[in-house]
């Protein structure tokens, strides 16, 4: 791998490991996202629920303007809970018209703006349970809360 770090490269070292349990909280609640583009390339990317119908995600999972992708994106699956291939809560399909992208993403691509979200038309967050986010504000320089 380069040392380039571009929207669609790991920033950073790669420390992962798989999680076997996918049945809770929050393991059920992050998803694979499947992102299909008008020129026909797929690329994979992955999203968290934070509420019933809501998945976010980063900004380039649902709209890219390179000569690859063209744009927002054709359509959208998200996988909840995925391991090795087995889709524990099943497969949606997402049309365009429920992808949100911050605006600024869309207007200028800067790294700081790439936002996005999936709005499903299904509860599926009822099942596979969600995430809350709040504001942590007692943080320091180089700190992080997972």
């Amino acid at each position: 791998m380069s040392d380039e770090q571009g929207p669609e490269k790991v920033i950073g070292g790669n420390d992962q490991i798989t999680i076997r349990d996918t049945s809770k909280v929050p393991y059920s609640a992050i998803c694979a996202i499947r992102t299909e583009w008008k020129s026909g390339v797929d690329t994979i990317g992955t999203g968290i629920f934070f509420g019933e119908r809501t998945v976010f995600t980063v900004g380039h999972n649902l709209y890219n303007e390179s000569r690859e992708h063209n744009g927002l994106a054709y359509r959208v699956s998200i996988f909840p809970g995925l391991i090795d291939g087995t889709m524990p809560y099943g497969w949606y399909d997402v049309p365009p018209e429920d992808l949100r992208v911050f605006p600024t993403w869309r207007q200028g691509l800067r790294h700081q703006d790439d936002l996005g979200a999936i709005i499903l038309r299904t509860p599926v967050g009822r099942t596979t349970g969600w995430c809350d986010m709040a504001p942590y504000t007692d943080l320091q320089p180089g700190e992080r809360v997972v």
